[in-house]
């Protein structure tokens, strides 16, 4: 992606989840993969000290976040799945309808602590074991 183009991107995000960056110190990253030349997905990555947070969309639509830990940036899950892992008492984490980046921060500045503690090198593994299964139950 085109480096003004990525820097407008980011700056989305900014404005949407402030709290990233006041609170949590996040900043731009290059991706752990590269996108292939000629794709038209938009994407800008966003890490924090322990996560790594995968903001794309593709032609303006289909808004998508994937998260995964620092350590192992290459292994990302889907936002919404991973707050309903990491926060599995709370029913109200829904797939809403997503057109822009302020309904994504909505889900997560509440619930950012606990998707912290979820992909810790300690509990990562007991996490993604949660994740496969949500995941088979959807394709069931």
């Amino acid at each position: 992606m085109d480096h003004s183009l990525e820097k407008r991107f980011a700056a989305e995000i900014r404005e949407a989840a402030p709290f990233l960056f006041e609170l949590f110190g996040a900043k731009v990253v290059s991706p752990p993969r590269p996108e292939p030349e000629g794709s038209q997905l938009e994407r800008v990555c966003i890490a924090t000290e322990n996560l790594i947070f995968q903001f794309s969309r593709w032609h303006r639509e289909d808004y998508r976040v994937r998260v995964s830990p620092v350590f192992s940036p290459n292994n990302s899950y889907d936002l919404i799945d991973a707050l309903q892992v990491a926060d599995p008492l709370d029913h109200s984490i829904a797939r809403p309808g997503i057109d822009h980046w302020s309904l994504f921060a909505r889900l997560l500045e509440p619930r950012f602590h606990l998707l912290e503690i979820a992909f810790n090198r300690d509990n990562f593994a007991y996490t993604e074991r949660k994740l496969a299964g949500l995941r088979l139950r959807k394709e069931a």
